[in-house]
């Protein structure tokens, strides 16, 4: 991190950062492949990973000549730690997240590190997924919760009228509920709508 007048702050639940620049970290554009030995050995990672339950963090105690000079020099990298973001479900890379310990120090990594850094990777590889499941979906249709619960409930293999039941409604309700549905997707009829919500992740 840049080692600047700012504050030691709580960066998220029992994370914390010291002299955080947040709009430096945000001005951050690298794409992780312009990064080939970082990019090299994730994906070696990501192939192993594959055949066990995580992928691994990647230690580098030297990042010189591994990151662009002006990030060594920016945040005063000495080692950093790369941690792997990815969907544990696959064992899929997703992303990366960059570590150090502090300016110019050496990243000092135990046993108890090592695996809350597995956990992180794991939990915000899931994060995004879900938010670009949300993101995607969203981007497509446009449903009310209403129109939803009754995709939840077709795709449960209720009938208009077992919905109805189940909503506290009337089945000419739920009715029109299914043939909005079906206009928006573009469907013919709703097991069609059920089959199209459930290959978009939406159900």
């Amino acid at each position: 991190m840049p080692h600047q007048s700012f504050q030691t702050e709580q960066t998220g639940l029992g994370l914390y950062g010291h002299h955080i620049d947040k709009e430096a970290i945000r001005n951050i554009t690298e794409n992780v492949q312009n990064l080939p030995l970082v990019h090299k050995q994730l994906k070696i990672l990501e192939n192993f990973g594959r055949r066990l339950k995580y992928i691994q963090p990647l230690y580098i105690r030297d990042a010189k000549g591994i990151f662009p000079e002006q990030y060594i020099n920016q945040f005063e990298l000495k080692s950093v730690v790369v941690v792997p973001v990815y969907l544990s479900s696959s064992n899929k890379l997703l992303g990366a997240a960059i570590l150090d310990q502090g300016p110019w120090q050496y990243f000092k990594i135990d046993k108890d590190t090592f695996l809350a850094l597995i956990k992180f990777g794991q939990s915000a590889g899931e994060i995004l997924a879900k938010y670009d499941k949300e993101r995607k979906s969203g981007k497509k249709w446009h449903f009310s919760p209403r129109e939803l619960e009754v995709l939840k409930l077709l795709a449960e293999g209720a009938s208009t009228f077992e919905a109805a039941i189940e909503m506290h409604l009337s089945e000419y309700t739920v009715r029109d509920y299914v043939s909005a549905i079906m206009q928006k997707m573009n469907v013919k009829n709703r097991t069609e709508a059920v089959a199209k919500a459930i290959r978009e992740g939406l159900i």
